[in-house]
Order: structure tokens, then sequence, then C-alpha cells
């Protein structure tokens, strides 16, 4: 964990973590494997979040 002082901006950057090899084995091939329910039992919740906090939530 990190501190974020007031007033700075952070955001998250989904590129570097869908391309991340602590959580998918071939980070830059389209392996559907990756998606296998055991896989994505295995890690994190936010190792892949293509529509950030949901669907609709960017609008």
């Amino acid at each position: 964990g990190e501190t974020i002082p007031a007033g700075v901006t952070a955001m998250v950057v989904p590129f570097g973590t869908h391309r991340d090899p602590k959580y998918f084995s071939r980070p830059r091939d389209f392996y559907p494997d990756h998606f296998d329910v055991d896989a994505c039992s295995q890690r994190s919740a936010y190792a892949f979040i293509p529509w950030s906090a949901g669907p609709r939530n960017c609008i």
C-alpha cells in the first residue's frame, strides 16, 4: 500500500494491470484460458477491469 497525499490526482491504468505477468501467464497473447473460471478465481478481482467499476460507470 502507498499513501497518496491529499490534493494529488491518482488514476488506475488498466493497460498495465491487464498485461501484468503477476496476474496473467501470457499477458501479451490472446489466451482465452486467462478467463477460465478457475483462473479468474485465483487472482484479484481487479486484475482485469475492462469496464472500470461497472457498465455505464463512465457516463
